[in-house]
């Protein structure tokens, strides 16, 4: 899928040239291509896919500002790395093992696993006038209505996984670096990866239509990959309706918005397609 986020974002203020030094500092850092490693050779057993990036600058420059951050110490996934798993109960083997890995680190863990059990959402099309400011807000105060969010969660993280959140001071770099890790089962994986650069990337899309748009989308696209990796009929069926349910209650508001929906739907089958034939998932390595 075609990356639509805004990359003309440099840096201009003090805060923020010392966010992109530090970047440039991790991206020449042999420590953390060391971690890695040695991460990768642990979990590897467990893992259908490992990965881990380093936050681009204009990738960093855009959350820090729509977040409206003042420090850059505030923005906490400048490493990430990723876990894929194939079902739900192996992800707290994979916790432990990251965890004992990160013994003396100071660890914090989000379960964002969970759906709020409510009837569908009626989608609004929010004020016109939304701000890019309010962009963070918005959307956390939002997806609030649908996930059991963890109470102290003040930063908005990727729905639909488990997260670990720390610091590490690595000797090549000036300052210690913040680290999220995400642990995901594949329907969750191929759910997020789905919305993620068709809406929730894509700086194309007006705030007022992206936040009811991901809303829709988390709920739908999850029921979807379930099916596709579900063996009982009777649970296929069961969220089949919930689907139905969610778009008949919706009908003005998909119409409206079919041409954003066809996207992310075709990402759906595209990344199921990958996933099911052992093919490469856009820079996701298998294990």
């Amino acid at each position: 899928m075609k990356n639509l986020m805004n990359k003309e974002f440099y840096a201009t203020t003090k805060e923020e040239k010392i966010l992109c030094t530090k970047i440039e500092q991790m991206n020449n850092s042999n420590e953390i291509r060391k971690l890695a490693n040695d991460l990768e050779n642990q979990l590897k057993n467990e893992a259908q896919i490992f990965s881990y990036r380093i936050k681009k600058s204009y990738s960093a420059l855009r959350t820090y500002r729509l977040a409206n951050y003042i420090k850059a110490e505030q923005l906490h996934d400048l490493l990430g790395f990723l876990v894929v798993v194939d079902k739900k109960s192996e992800i707290t083997k994979i916790e432990d093992k990251i965890k004992k890995y990160f013994s003396n680190e100071k660890i914090k863990t989000y379960n964002l696993l969970n759906e709020v059990e409510s009837n569908s959402k009626k989608y609004k099309i929010l004020d016109e006038n939304i701000k890019d400011s309010q962009y963070n807000e918005l959307i956390f105060n939002d997806i609030n209505t649908w996930l059991k969010i963890p109470s102290g969660l003040d930063k908005l993280l990727p729905p639909f996984s488990y997260n670990i959140l720390l610091e590490k001071k690595f000797i090549d770099i000036d300052t210690k670096v913040s680290i999220e890790i995400r642990i995901q089962t594949k329907e969750d994986f191929i759910t997020t990866e789905a919305y993620y650069y068709t809406i929730h990337k894509n700086d194309e899309i007006k705030l007022n239509i992206k936040i009811p748009l991901l809303c829709m989308c988390f709920k739908i696209l999850r029921r979807m990959s379930y099916i596709v990796f579900e063996e009982d009929e009777y649970i296929k069926s069961k969220y089949k309706s919930e689907i139905d349910k969610i778009k008949n209650e919706n009908i003005e508001f998909i119409e409206e918005n079919r041409e954003y929906l066809e996207k992310v739907f075709s990402e759906h089958n595209y990344l199921v397609n990958c996933y099911k034939n052992n093919l490469p998932i856009y820079d996701f390595k298998r294990i």
